[in-house]
């Protein structure tokens, strides 16, 4: 059994806002009252997102003047190169991967952590020959990964490896949003701040050591809250809220277009108008997280909402929604007190407006370390997809799916119910068409609040078709 007290928490509990849901409205309130102040200042300062001013920079003026344009700064630099290059986000299904981030965190002795080596060896092992991989490591990981890919029978150009000497984590999916710009290049864009570990460090030794570009937004965002679908991008409300209020971004209006200018598409905030109540988040002196949102459950919507790519009998694209209520029903248990259905309800409610829905399971769970409660939850919608048409014209659909029956005994746990929600994910990810790729046991990932989706982020996809 493996002893959680000497494993770090992948994400704390410290780093989930757990004010009480009156507190929050008055937090909004203030944003809104600080946008209103901002707004009957300046008037309308937006033009196509960007400030007035700013949006007439250029280079020539600048060395003309030999002065700073008013409202400059790096990250409204990164929001008008941009612009300017015509950005798009890239498909969280759509496309074949050509090339995929891996992030191998530093662990001393031994270098690499034998279950971050086994979720990331196996990944490498699914993924078809068209893929490549990037891989960031510590110098002193190097011999480890040029054995993974020996025993993987890895040809040399499907792999490469960057350089890192900061304390980042495995989650490559989060400190930045990857974009495509007009030409094709990619560009890792960071939103304006990342408080985890070192990880704002990720894109910027990537772009140093790859043909990758990395820029900074002056938005708020994290890349596991953000879902490029077919025709939408999709947003956790949780972030649009937190840019409401500053300079540029006085209601959730102009952040939303500022979102759809940066991401190239039309761009949906996902949660609720409220905020979830507190006594529903956490319990009462903060220690245990049930539900990590603020106005959506999770605190990333990658844990409970799929983009699928594939166009249902309705026309409209598949979205998979997680749902507790469906785990339930499969393992013929009652409704948990942890559940709360009902908010990832409202999601599919939301989201059936855009979307033809389709239900995965999403288990609520539990685990002690350290003495005190782990809340979290069994996740099949945290998946790797592609959907894409091979040289003779022919669809594929492929899904790298999380497994959790595999390291059950070692957690403590009965292995026949996670064996049957893995039996019962893979036939609905059959139903709509998608050859199924079983990752290895994902409790310590789902222990730390993430997935496989989590800890991969795309550098390259071939256009949908």
């Amino acid at each position: 059994m493996f002893d959680l007290s000497k494993k770090p928490l992948r994400k704390a509990v410290d780093q989930i806002n757990l004010k009480p849901e009156g507190d929050v409205l008055a937090e909004e309130a203030a944003r809104l009252a600080a946008g209103d102040y901002l707004t009957k200042r300046t008037g309308n300062p937006l033009v196509r997102g960007l400030a007035r001013p700013f949006s007439r920079f250029s280079i020539s003026e600048t060395s003309s003047s030999r002065s700073i344009p008013r409202n400059f700064s790096l990250s409204t630099l990164g929001d008008y190169v941009c612009n300017l290059a015509d950005t798009r986000l890239i498909g969280a299904a759509h496309g074949r991967i050509d090339n995929i981030l891996l992030t191998v965190p530093p662990n001393g002795t031994p270098p690499v952590d034998p279950l971050d080596e086994r979720h990331i060896t196996t990944l490498m092992s699914l993924m078809d020959s068209h893929t490549r991989f990037t891989l960031l490591c510590h110098q002193n990981q190097i011999s480890t990964i040029e054995q993974w890919l020996a025993s993987l029978g890895l040809s040399p150009g499907r792999a490469s490896i960057c350089l890192s000497v900061f304390e980042y984590s495995i989650w490559a999916q989060d400190a930045y949003v990857n974009l495509v710009d007009a030409s094709g290049e990619i560009v890792l864009c960071e939103g304006v701040n990342f408080p985890r570990y070192d990880d704002m460090s990720i894109a910027d030794d990537i772009a140093a050591q790859s043909d990758c570009r990395a820029l900074q937004s002056y938005l708020y965002f994290q890349g596991g809250n953000v879902l490029a679908a077919k025709d939408f991008a999709l947003i956790g409300t949780d972030y649009v809220k937190k840019n409401l209020g500053r300079a540029h971004l006085e209601s959730e209006s102009k952040i939303i277009d500022r979102m759809t200018q940066l991401f190239g598409m039309p761009t949906i905030s996902l949660g609720r108008s409220a905020p979830i109540p507190r006594a529903h988040r956490a319990n009462a002196d903060g220690s245990v997280v049930y539900l990590s949102g603020l106005y959506q459950p999770l605190f990333h919507i990658d844990m409970y909402v799929t983009p699928t790519g594939v166009i249902g009998a309705s026309g409209k694209e598949i979205c998979m929604v997680g749902r507790p209520a469906k785990a339930r029903a499969i393992l013929n248990e009652a409704p948990g007190q942890y559940d709360f259905d009902v908010y990832f309800e409202e999601a599919e409610r939301q989201l059936s407006q855009h979307f033809e829905i389709a239900q995965l399971p999403l288990y609520p769970t539990k685990t002690t370390i350290r003495g005190k409660d782990r809340h979290y939850h069994l996740t099949y919608n945290n998946a790797v997809l592609e959907n894409y048409r091979d040289s003779a014209g022919s669809s594929r659909r492929v899904v790298y799916m999380p497994t959790f029956a595999g390291d059950a005994d070692d957690y403590g746990f009965p292995r026949a119910p996670r064996e049957a929600l893995d039996r019962e994910a893979e036939a609905i990810w059959r139903s709509v068409g998608f050859e199924v790729r079983r990752m290895d046991g994902l409790e310590d990932l789902a222990v730390g609040w993430g997935s496989v989706h989590c800890i991969t982020k795309e550098l390259g996809r071939t256009e949908y078709a």
